[in-house]
């Protein structure tokens, strides 16, 4: 009942105070709960991922995406959106603390198929939505690691599709 409780109220909060609630929640980790599912084959140290998420429900959160670069359980990166927060955003945890690298707006919709993806070339990534390039950065390392899918708080999220394709040394994916 207290999550039921704390749903409702997030709720509440979001209708009088409207986005800035949803910072609030994210600067104070009151909800800092990211479910991943990993591959266990999908080591990729250059090239592109990609899946297909649809944002169903949650109160606090509707986001899903894509987790790359895993090394091990506290250091990764994640692209992910947010039906409730309308933004595409790359995370990166280092030692298991979360640091927003990218975020762009977006009009996303809770119940509709978005196509994520992901490119890696060294220390360089491109995030995609749709097959629209949407953000870039420069990591401070070269990424590669494991792939998976991720989730956030109470996010009802599902996933098809997930693929990717290494890039051939020097090349092109």
């Amino acid at each position: 009942w207290v999550t039921g409780l704390s749903r409702g109220l997030a709720g509440l909060a979001t209708k009088f105070v409207g986005e800035k609630y949803y910072e609030y929640l994210d600067n104070v980790e009151a909800y800092y709960y990211f479910p991943m599912l990993i591959r266990k084959d999908s080591h990729l140290a250059g090239g592109q991922a990609e899946v297909q998420v649809k944002a169903l429900g949650g109160s606090i959160d509707r986001a899903g995406g894509l987790v790359f670069g895993l090394r091990d359980v506290g250091n990764f990166l994640v692209l992910r959106l947010n039906a409730l927060e309308n933004n595409l955003i790359l995370f990166e945890f280092v030692n298991a603390k979360r640091q927003q690298r990218v975020a762009v707006r977006r009009q996303i919709n809770s119940n509709q198929w978005y196509r994520l993806g992901v490119q890696v070339r060294g220390r360089t990534i491109k995030g995609f939505l749709d097959g629209q390039l949407c953000l870039e950065h420069q990591a401070g390392q070269p990424v590669e690691g494991l792939l998976g899918l991720w989730t956030k708080a109470d996010s009802l999220t599902c996933f098809r599709g997930l693929s990717w394709t290494a890039m051939e040394t020097g090349g092109e994916p």
